[in-house]
């Protein structure tokens, strides 16, 4: 499977190894981590606030494609509509991009915790 073929599947994570991390992830999450201190961000940051920092900090309107959407965890809630009804209520978050999510999935890691640790100050 090709690099590009990789980070367009719907898979999560977005490592190429699935599960397992690869030498390409850490390298991509070291580039991304000094490109988001470097906008005013911190290694604390939700994915999606990372990436908005890096793209606010870009400027000339520069926004990453949002195509992912994160797999729903819960069942909708569904509450009375206006017509006596029941009306959907949506919980499903916002279509991410491809880097917010891996940035979550690799935020989301023990390592990532105890390397990046004193960065985010």
């Amino acid at each position: 499977m090709s690099g590009e073929a990789a980070l367009n599947s719907s898979h999560f994570p977005l490592s190429r190894a699935g599960e397992q991390i690869s030498i390409v992830d850490l390298h991509l999450a070291a580039w991304l981590c000094e490109l988001v201190i470097l906008s005013g961000g911190s290694v604390r940051d939700s994915g999606t606030v990372a990436i908005a920092r890096l793209e606010e900090h870009v400027g000339g309107g520069f926004a990453l494609a949002k195509d992912v959407a994160p797999p729903q965890l819960a069942p909708v809630p569904r509450s009375m509509g206006s017509e006596g009804g029941p009306a959907p209520t949506s919980t499903a978050t916002a279509p991410k991009s491809k880097l917010a999510v891996l940035w979550d999935a690799l935020a989301a890691r023990p390592s990532w915790q105890k390397v990046l640790n004193d960065l985010g100050e």
